[in-house]
């Protein structure tokens, strides 16, 4: 059983133009040449409906799997892709869009002989594993449609590329959103997850494929065909980007020109269908999973985050999630030992939370300076002082970090005071050493051998918070900044592993936190808009109920890595120099 069908009683069907051939057993065994010439019209009639109606020709195929049902907004997806040129639908979790996606560019593959599909998402590897389940699971409900493929297998060269040749000449494969699709040929796509492409390259690599129309079997272009079809599928994201800006732009067509189709909804749906459950929010909360940011868009259908005149752009952060695998500890990169680690800390005590985000800073031989990449996040409620330096300690003890920055004005005051002693895990009673600053006065008398004198205190205030937002904003448009990937890629690329698929749910909460904190640092960064006060920089939230703590830590781990880069660059110049001094 899966998402897309379970057993229920089967409801009557449409009637097509004709169900002459359909009814006679002895047409089903042998198809002559002879045969289609003298049926040649009514195969016309059969070719036009199921164009305008494909549900109605699985429901035919699929007559003696009594397991198998579309449900009415299935039938409508599959509808709008067929008759309109650009679709565009905002699915829910749980809609079954993977599964139907394949369904629909299967069934135009055998409607429209010699036609070329693709479809593409942010990751090629990803979409490969989908397509290839979900067309093993269509052969399993429609056994014929299988004999629709030469061979009846994949062509599947490497992990990452896929594609079915039908015995019609069709074929459906999958591109990948990057320069090397240059060229190619398409007539139609379906482009899935829009909010995690890269919208330029889509218009100036992809697109581009479908340049040329698909040419009928007598030679001509069938004025009939919405050639160049274009089918957008995603999860709702934020408003601002490429894939809000597509979907404005399909509405507007839709009323204007009416080739345009633009839907979608929220998991009530699939749960009056049965294939979520009624309790899925309560049950995000309890297994740790739960954002109430991404639970609106990724269930609710709601775009959100970016508001107007936002100061990060929410392309850009998405841009350069690219780190694959969080970090627990120490992990030497495999192609240098020219790093370090950098933990940055917000300060929470009973309302706001203590956020703890660790950088791992890798040199660039050819560019100079260092890359930064977003390697793991933790978050404490309500802890006293005491407690969150012990873990902000065992964090230290598992990263080795060169810098643990903070602001020790306000609340940080309170936590440097308790990580200037040695403190005691109650739990395992471990001794963990003082941690000291070692810019600012006052603490000296702290500082002895047994000390790992690595705090980098930042002495929060206008003008340096200034200085951190700049900073934050260059370091992304340089491209020097790198973050976790997408928790719902991360759930993906976990579940695609045996070891993932026997996870139980603490455990898959656990390893999926810190990319879904990584989520809410960017609900936090698009929930921040500049404030005009002379030439100062000031950021301030719009909706104030959101937090900023993963935000700021995100922005003192930069900072601290700035110290570091900065140093670093000085000696280069004196050793440049005395080189030089030397030769003279």
């Amino acid at each position: 059983m899966t998402e897309t069908a379970t057993k229920r009683k089967k409801v009557a069907k449409p009637v097509p133009p004709t169900n002459k051939l359909v009814s006679n057993p002895s047409y089903k065994k042998y198809i002559t040449p002879e045969f289609v010439d003298e049926h040649d019209k009514t195969f016309r009639e059969y070719i036009r409906y199921f164009r305008a109606y494909p549900d109605i020709l699985v429901d035919y195929l699929a007559a003696d799997n009594e397991t198998f049902q579309l449900y009415y907004y299935q039938r409508l997806f599959l509808r709008g892709i067929f008759r309109y040129k650009y679709n565009y639908v905002t699915a829910m979790r749980g809609f079954g869009k993977s599964f139907l996606t394949i369904l629909g560019l299967y069934l135009q593959c055998i409607l429209y002989p010699g036609i070329k599909v693709f479809m593409c998402s942010g990751t090629k590897e990803q979409v490969t594993r989908i397509a290839k389940e979900k067309v093993n699971e269509i052969w399993e409900f429609i056994p014929a449609l299988q004999q629709e493929v030469v061979g009846q297998d994949f062509k599947q060269r490497t992990k990452d590329y896929v594609e079915l040749h039908f015995v019609n000449g069709s074929r459906l494969d999958i591109v990948a959103v990057k320069d090397s699709t240059r060229g190619g040929r398409r007539h139609r796509g379906l482009i899935d997850e829009v909010i995690m492409i890269d919208g330029q390259k889509l218009h100036d690599v992809v697109l581009p494929l479908m340049a040329i129309d698909r040419k009928a079997k007598d030679g001509h272009r069938d004025p009939t065909e919405n050639h160049g079809a274009q089918t957008y599928l995603t999860t709702a994201g934020y408003k601002g980007t490429f894939a809000y800006d597509k979907l404005v732009q399909s509405l507007v067509w839709m009323t204007v020109k009416g080739n345009a189709f633009v839907w979608g909804g929220d998991f009530k749906i699939p749960v009056m269908h049965g294939l979520t459950s009624p309790d899925i929010e309560q049950e995000l909360i309890e297994d740790g999973t739960y954002n109430p940011e991404s639970f609106d868009r990724e269930y609710r259908g709601r775009w959100s985050g970016a508001v107007e005149g936002a100061f990060f752009d929410a392309e850009l952060f998405d841009r350069y999630r690219k780190v694959e695998s969080h970090e627990t500890e120490y992990t030497i990169p495999k192609y240098t030992n020219d790093f370090f680690y950098v933990i940055g800390v917000d300060v929470g005590r009973t309302i706001a939370q203590t956020a703890i985000l660790v950088m791992k800073c890798i040199r660039i031989p050819v560019q100079g300076g260092y890359k930064k990449q977003l390697v793991n996040l933790y978050t404490y409620d309500g802890r006293h002082f005491a407690d969150q330096a012990v873990e902000l300690k065992k964090i230290a003890r598992d990263f080795n970090p060169r810098i643990i920055a903070f602001d020790v004005k306000g609340l940080g005051r309170g936590l440097l005071d308790y990580m200037v002693k040695v403190s005691v895990d109650e739990y395992t009673e471990e001794i963990l050493p003082a941690y000291v600053p070692y810019n600012i006065s006052g603490y000296e008398n702290y500082s002895n051998k047994e000390t790992v004198d690595n705090i980098f205190a930042i002495q929060g205030n206008p003008d340096t918070n200034a200085e951190i937002y700049t900073h934050i904003l260059n370091q992304l448009n340089s491209g020097k900044v790198e973050l976790l990937i997408d928790d719902k890629v991360a759930k993906d690329k976990l579940m695609g592993t045996e070891e993932g698929r026997s996870m139980d749910g603490e455990r898959k909460a656990k390893y999926l936190r810190p990319y879904i904190l990584t989520s809410v640092l960017k609900d936090e960064m698009m929930n921040m808009q500049q404030k005009h006060e002379g030439n100062l920089l000031k950021l301030e939230r719009v909706n104030s109920n959101k937090t900023n703590d993963k935000f700021m830590a995100f922005g003192y781990s930069l900072w601290g890595a700035k110290e570091i880069e900065e140093n670093w660059l000085k000696e280069k110049r004196k050793s440049r120099l005395t080189d030089f001094m030397f030769f003279n």
